[in-house]
């Protein structure tokens, strides 16, 4: 991709797979790359140009890419040039390890150096479930789960990154049960008004409703 592209030729980049074929799991969904074209169209002329120069910079396609996925996670174009810095050059198992942390091509128990990305108590499912959704669509916010920003960070044992999920779990917990008692876990309320707080990375929206899950009209 050539500095001054167009953002169409840029989103071609939504074919790199991070996991199985015939799964959602490219690097980008197809809602994320229409989402740069928009951001992309809508900067000054300066932060368009320094976005183009930054992705023809990018050392590999897969490292583009996730370049693309920050930005379509509605951070700055300052944001992802110091994240590029961080990330350049970095081998495509790293970036996807610590940029994508869930893969939705793999089944079963998501691990990072030996830790287990879970709730850390019995009343943490909501918010987990918020950070999970939040870490497979902003790069930026996977990252600073996995290696607290800093890409040289020594933690064989996974030590500090279990230690930033539970402290993480906590925060969106506290957050989200201002009112509804946190031993009842989070309130379908609570998750969806921090979901909609990050619309900027997740694209959209939420809104919350009651099913009788013994009306099958109900659940549709």
């Amino acid at each position: 991709v050539a500095a001054g592209s167009s953002a169409a030729v840029a989103v071609v980049l939504a074919d790199t797979l991070i996991g199985n074929a015939d799964v959602d799991s490219t690097i980008l969904s197809q809602q994320q790359a229409t989402r740069v074209a928009t951001l992309r169209a809508n900067l000054s002329d300066a932060d368009r140009s320094r976005l183009d120069a930054l992705l023809a910079a990018a050392a590999t396609p897969t490292e583009r890419a996730y370049l693309l996925k920050a930005f379509a996670a509605g951070h700055s174009v300052a944001e992802v040039v110091a994240f590029a810095q961080k990330i350049h050059g970095r081998a495509a198992a790293w970036l996807r390890t610590n940029l994508s942390l869930i893969d939705p091509g793999q089944t079963g128990g998501v691990w990072l150096r030996n830790r287990q990305l879970r709730q850390y108590d019995a009343t943490t499912c909501g918010s987990t479930s918020i950070l999970a959704a939040r870490a497979m669509t902003d790069p930026i916010y996977a990252f600073e789960l996995t290696c607290g920003g800093d890409p040289d960070e020594r933690d064989p044992d996974g030590d500090r990154f279990q230690a930033r999920l539970a402290a993480e779990e906590q925060r969106i917990h506290d957050t989200t049960n201002t009112v509804w008692p946190q031993s009842l876990g989070t309130s379908p309320w609570g998750v969806a008004n921090e979901l909609t707080n990050q619309a900027g990375s997740l694209g959209t929206g939420y809104d919350w409703r009651l099913v009788d899950d013994s009306d099958p009209r109900s659940v549709d």
